[in-house]
């Protein structure tokens, strides 16, 4: 947790501590709590932290700290708080699929005392009793299940406050997500009648969402049309691998139904590692930015950039970063060596560049998601 807040920030270090919060007010057992000396742990946290956070503030004083909090995506502005709950929902299910159609059943099934009608009585010496065994290994299963379900609604919670959070912010939720699921696959697999009905609740879910999954993709495939081969071909993928699992859970296969569910993954990852990502280079990658800005600009040259730059273009970058506020000064402020200014901006601010630039633009290198230009401002 140290490391977390140091490298990403607060919210990753907290959301762990507060799911044992909430499991501990959940269950009423402070002793968990207490357990966890969150106190001597805290202090350790903000013993490693303070001095970055401190220096850092210095530096940048308080526009820092205003986004601090949402760290480690703290440079956006937040959108409507209201939508924020919906948007983070949403993205779970995207992250969490096929699995997120299983989940809703498994998390109601963390709450059931599953094995408690068997194996709890047994006839002793002296008549009927209790096997304390027995009880005290459900409330440790039982118990265990229902951290998995606070620390999944912990880890969702981030996701509120971050401002424009992207699909990978939900990766903290899926351990607790895949426990849960893992868990309710245990059960299934050891008694498959006892978990029929959450299963088969389960099972319409994942046919009706990797649908509409289809069809979003069928959609987007007339979008990109040099990719629209491959989106097509994950699209009727997609479609197919789901309802799969409930034509087996149809027919009383309610095992094999549970390892169709991975098939959408293990069917549709391939296709999209190896056929339709390499067609979207262009539109997922700025890597042919980045190679086009260290071939035509001299050594340790600013690429002055209008918005947040894409992971990929600082990676693959071989020159320095710039960043234009307000535009028309910065491309006076970063010239290389050359007497020329390199920049890069989405295609939709083309028109405020050449306002701001009042010089023509020499076009480098057009993507659909960033143009690389320079111009010789006077």
């Amino acid at each position: 947790l140290t490391a977390a807040c140091v490298v990403a920030g607060p919210l990753p270090a907290l959301w762990p501590l507060g799911g044992l919060a909430l499991y501990a007010a959940l269950a009423r057992s402070w002793d968990v709590w207490r357990q966890a000396r969150p106190v001597a742990g805290g202090a350790m946290i903000l013993g490693a932290a303070l001095p970055w956070y401190g220096a850092l503030a210095e530096r940048r004083g308080a526009a820092f700290l205003a986004h601090v909090p949402a760290f480690p995506y703290g440079a956006g502005e937040h959108g409507s708080w209201l939508a924020a709950p919906a948007v983070a929902l949403s993205f779970f299910v995207a992250g969490f699929f096929p699995w997120s159609a299983v989940l809703p059943s498994a998390t109601l099934h963390a709450a059931a005392w599953w094995r408690g009608a068997r194996g709890l009585l047994r006839i002793g010496a002296r008549g009927p009793e209790i096997a304390t065994g027995a009880v005290e290994r459900e409330w440790r299963e039982e118990g265990a299940a229902h951290l998995f379900v606070a620390s999944l609604v912990a880890a969702l919670i981030p996701m509120i406050v971050y401002p424009s959070p992207p699909l990978t912010a939900v990766l903290p939720a899926l351990p607790a997500g895949a426990l849960l699921c893992g868990r309710f696959l245990d059960h299934l697999f050891e008694s498959p009648e006892r978990v029929a009905r959450p299963l088969a609740r389960a099972l319409p879910l994942l046919a009706l969402s990797g649908t509409a999954g289809a069809v979003m993709l069928a959609l987007i495939a007339s979008r990109v049309p040099e990719a629209a081969a491959g989106v097509r071909l994950l699209a009727t993928t997609m479609f197919v691998t789901s309802w799969l699992p409930l034509l087996a859970g149809l027919l009383g296969r309610r095992r094999l139904a549970a390892v169709l569910v991975a098939l959408p993954v293990t069917v549709g990852a391939p296709i999209a590692t190896f056929h339709l990502l390499p067609q979207l280079e262009g539109v997922l990658s700025a890597r042919g930015v980045a190679q086009a800005m260290n071939l035509v600009s001299p050594p340790a040259s600013p690429l002055v950039v209008l918005d947040p730059e894409p992971p990929t273009l600082r990676w693959y970058l071989r020159r320095n970063i710039a960043y234009a506020a307000p535009v028309g000064s910065a491309l006076r402020q970063w010239r290389a060596s050359d007497g020329e200014t390199y920049l890069a901006f989405r295609p939709a601010r083309e028109r405020e560049v050449l306002r701001a630039a009042a010089a023509p633009l020499e076009i480098l290198l057009r993507t659909e998601t960033l143009v690389l230009a320079r111009v010789r401002v006077e």
